[in-house]
């Protein structure tokens, strides 16, 4: 059996671990200080699934309040991994209902998440859930903060 529960400090390792499985190699110390941002003001949330006591999955979600949508704010799924020995075992889908759960007891309107093009399965994974593909989305990447730093001093 499943259970879901926020993260907290001691997760910081294991989180690294699957999120390096999705493919963003990272250390705890990173993991614990993003956490920190994400969770500051109570705009997102780390969450993590257990099997037998054992983390298996780790999702985040900010929530984007906006003006133009009606009915509430907008919950983005902005990471979810479960590691490759658990899935297909309802670990995905828990931490999916966790985060749909929360999206509608903090008034939002609508869940969404992005999946990189190559990531077929979690494609399909999000349309047995409900979820439907929508139009494109566009994304500038900026500067890290020291490179921006350096880029305006150089001027």
């Amino acid at each position: 059996m499943t259970s879901v529960r926020d993260a907290v400090a001691p997760d910081a390792e294991v989180i690294a671990g699957l999120i390096g499985e999705l493919g963003y190699p990272t250390t705890a110390d990173a993991i614990t200080e993003r956490s920190a941002t994400l969770t500051a003001h109570g705009l997102g949330r780390v969450i993590v699934a257990e099997e037998r006591g054992r983390i298996v999955g780790v999702a985040t979600l900010s929530t984007i309040h906006t003006l133009h949508r009606p009915g509430g704010g907008v919950c983005r799924i902005t990471a979810l991994v479960v590691s490759g020995d658990a899935r297909g075992l309802g670990v995905g889908r828990s931490l999916v209902y966790e985060i749909e759960r929360h999206a509608a007891a903090t008034g939002c309107a609508r869940v969404e998440v992005t999946s990189a093009q190559q990531r077929t399965d979690a494609h399909q994974f999000y349309w047995r859930l409900g979820y439907r593909e929508t139009p494109k989305r566009f994304v500038k990447d900026l500067p890290t903060p020291s490179a921006a730093t350096a880029m305006h001093s150089d001027s």
